[in-house]
């Protein structure tokens, strides 16, 4: 039997499943800040550790700046904070798996993916530039969010399309 990953919660839980066995399997260290000088940790406000990239706490706020900019409010600020970090998190590892595979998202895709972005919005990037900028959002945080989401389509992309050939056999088997 050929059995597909599809659907969106299939690549929902592809992603979260690949995350795990990338952070297993690859190596992907995610450390505390315990593990790194605590002191250099603190004065950067550094959160969490994920293959040498730090994760401070300005990236999660101006990331939840972003998110609400864009409309993205709904929960507590507490959940909103965690799911922004887990986020990020996934974010890094998903561009460590890029780099890994020798997939680059270079300027030019990023400024394509802004205009398009841009034009769904009936504006121009520099317009949308000085809107986030008057919310306190830096255009490098769209930036980095629009790096990591096309990185984020290229493993689901590359998971979604890996076919698994089970026999009748092995099924009865389990």
């Amino acid at each position: 039997m050929n059995y597909e990953n599809s659907g969106k919660s299939g690549a929902h839980r592809l992603v979260r499943a690949m995350v795990l066995a990338g952070v297993v399997a690859a190596g992907v260290t995610l450390s505390l800040p315990g593990t790194v000088n605590i002191s250099y940790a603190a004065q950067q406000g550094i959160l969490v550790v994920v293959n040498d990239q730090p994760i401070t706490h300005r990236d999660v706020s101006q990331r939840m700046k972003l998110n609400s900019a864009l409309g993205a409010t709904h929960g507590s600020t507490k959940a909103r904070r965690k799911k922004t970090l887990d986020t990020l998190i996934n974010e890094v590892i998903a561009k460590a798996k890029c780099k890994k595979d020798g997939v680059k998202i270079d300027d030019k895709r990023v400024n394509k993916a802004l205009e398009r972005m841009a034009k769904g919005s009936n504006t121009t990037v520099q317009s949308l530039e000085k809107t986030l900028k008057g919310k306190g959002v830096s255009i490098s945080t769209l930036r980095a969010q629009v790096t990591a989401t096309l990185c984020l389509r290229y493993v689901i992309g590359k998971q979604g399309k890996t076919k698994v050939d089970v026999s009748d056999a092995e099924v009865d088997r389990r």
